[in-house]
Parts: structure tokens; sequence; C-alpha cells
């Protein structure tokens, strides 16, 4: 992070203004990888990670800005993969509301 409030910086090229799409994905493409390394699937770790956010309670426009996405059908793909709340954490949950 940087020592300016309201301003932010990256620990992937922390000096770049821009994006381009597949920045990410074509750096590890072009990464060298020990023998027997599994490989990354990075749809499965962006799913991880929103399912892992959603179960945080995290800001729901908050996480959406956060990764790009403009619509609750992006999310609906991985909503089968959080975890279920039992009825007593859902009934305490409801009533923090």
């Amino acid at each position: 992070m940087s020592s300016v409030p309201g301003s932010a910086r990256y620990l992937f090229r922390p000096y770049s203004h821009t994006r381009g799409a597949n920045t990410v994905t074509h750096f590890l493409a072009r990464a060298k990888f020990s023998p027997g390394t599994p490989p990354l699937v990075l749809g499965r770790a962006r799913a991880t990670w929103l399912v892992d956010a959603i179960e945080a309670r995290m800001h729901l426009p908050t996480l959406m800005a956060a990764a790009g996405l403009t619509t609750l059908r992006s999310i609906d793909r991985i909503l089968p993969y959080v975890r279920n709340r039992t009825a007593d954490e859902a009934a305490a949950a409801l009533r923090e509301l």
C-alpha cells in the first residue's frame, strides 16, 4: 500500500498505469515452473477468491468492483461453492441486520 491515504500500489506491475486484458495470464504463460508443479488455472483461482470473499461477508458492490463484475449473473455460477450456514448461523446473521 502507498503511504498516501486513498491511494494504492499494486503488487503486480506496481508502476503500470494501464492494465491490458490477460496481463496475468500472459505473465504466467512465460513463467518457468518446477517439474511436477500442477498447472495454475486462473479461472479456478479467481472463483476461489470470489467464494472466499463472499463467505467473509465482503460488501458485494466492493467485491464486484474489485473483480470487474458488472452484473450479479457473473456471481451466479460460483454460488453453489459458497458454504451453506446452519439454521442457527443463518438466524444469528439475520438478527445482526
